[in-house]
């Protein structure tokens, strides 16, 4: 595993190898970026998603997410993250983290 910080990351196990790009967004600040990546990653493998199967995607969404935000102390929640990776097909434009999480706020408050 190797994080390229604005350039996404690598990745290789026995699955495979492979670039995760980043989730482009405007970034506010960079801080506690690598500690959500880490958060995430870590959730995602205790899940049981392998490297290829989807958790170092999740990763750098959770970290795309984060930068949006001011201070160290702003991860988004899994619901913000689930959210904007719907939506984005790691392939270049992603949506509006802020619409995707005004969406998934509406959705949960609608429950």
């Amino acid at each position: 595993m190797v994080k390229l910080g604005e350039q996404g990351a690598l990745y290789a196990c026995e699955e495979g190898a492979g670039p995760v790009p980043v989730l482009p967004v405007q970034a506010v600040d960079t801080t506690a970026a690598g500690d959500t990546f880490a958060a995430a990653l870590g959730m995602a493998l205790a899940e049981g998603r392998g490297f290829s199967g989807g958790a170092v995607r999740l990763a750098v969404c959770a970290a795309g997410v984060k930068v949006t935000r001011l201070g160290a102390q702003s991860m988004p929640y899994r619901g913000e993250v689930d959210a904007v990776l719907g939506n984005w097909q790691g392939t270049g434009a992603a949506p509006s983290p802020a619409s995707s999480w005004r969406e998934w706020e509406r959705r949960r408050r609608t429950r």
